[in-house]
């Protein structure tokens, strides 16, 4: 009989029991054991935690499933956690302004022999 997951759990709780589901036999076993390692409630997983308990998890999975099932399952659980961090905007920048004529180094006048005189 495989153990039951709590009814009242967070969603990413529930995807990450769902992630690991498709790797081993005991997913709320194996979470719940290494969420209690760590001081976390496994039924109330965030980002934070998550990534705090992600390698854990996978070297419970590579010691009970095999090495490529914990691949696959820290390919998915990575992909998870970039889902449900905030996304940052994009960074505003400024227009470039062109240089003004007048910003051109004396030397450089001197070497295109322009004159300074024809200079603003």
């Amino acid at each position: 009989m495989q153990p039951r997951r709590p009814e009242q759990v967070s969603p990413l709780t529930s995807q990450v029991l769902d992630v690991l589901q498709r790797s081993t036999m005991f997913p709320w076993p194996l979470l719940k054991t290494q969420a209690d390692r760590h001081g976390i409630d496994g039924a109330s997983l965030d980002a934070a935690s998550l990534r705090a308990i992600l390698d854990d998890l996978v070297k419970g999975l590579e010691r009970f499933a095999s090495p490529e099932k914990a691949a696959v399952a820290r390919s998915a659980l990575e992909a998870l956690l970039q889902a449900t961090l905030p996304r940052r905007p994009p960074e505003k920048r400024k227009p470039r302004q062109l240089a003004r004529f007048s910003a051109v180094p004396r030397r450089w006048v001197d070497y295109f022999a322009i004159e300074a005189s024809s200079l603003p």
